[in-house]
């Protein structure tokens, strides 16, 4: 199935994400991956900036391969069943070889994620009425840098997305 990643974001759909695997969570999610709602691609997403409130929050998506959605949840089993439309396991394993195995798969799947291709605003409970852009060359940080408070460039962002629909 091909999807038009562009025009599914931007148009402000009910649910950017429908399954999601939170793996980053402070006060919601911060990073995972999850399957978009157009064509079923896995896509990792990471917390970018929000704003002081952590009400609304801007993700960078990237592809991973269709498949990863399905390999990260057959990775994490030891840690339970998962829940839709988001799953937040609890980082709880009874054996510590367990845990590096499965933090070893876990990074490998996120290792496969190309670069970041959008930018997604939307409220820290889910990705429900968010909307997107597509990076092209933007001259704003797309990696996570924990040095800088996440609501530095909130405002950058925000505008930058908002924009897509002027």
């Amino acid at each position: 199935m091909t999807c038009n990643h562009d025009a599914e974001f931007s148009r402000g759909n009910t649910s950017i994400l429908t399954k999601r695997v939170v793996l980053g969570w402070y006060d919601g999610p911060t990073s995972g991956v999850g399957q978009c709602s157009g064509c079923g691609t896995s896509l990792m997403f990471e917390m970018l900036a929000c704003d002081e409130g952590q009400d609304e929050r801007v993700f960078s998506l990237a592809t991973l391969h269709r498949e990863s959605l399905d390999q990260l949840v057959t990775t994490l089993a030891p840690l339970g069943s998962p829940t839709w439309p988001e799953w937040t396991p609890k980082w709880e394993f009874v054996a510590g070889d367990i845990q590096e195995v499965v933090e070893g798969t876990v990074q490998g799947i996120l290792s496969q994620a190309a670069s970041p291709e959008w930018v997604v605003l939307t409220e820290r409970i889910g990705f429900d009425d968010g909307i997107g852009r597509r990076v092209k060359e933007v001259a704003l940080p797309l990696q996570v840098d924990h040095k800088t408070e996440p609501s530095a460039t909130f405002e950058i962002w925000s505008r930058f997305i908002r924009s897509a629909g002027a």
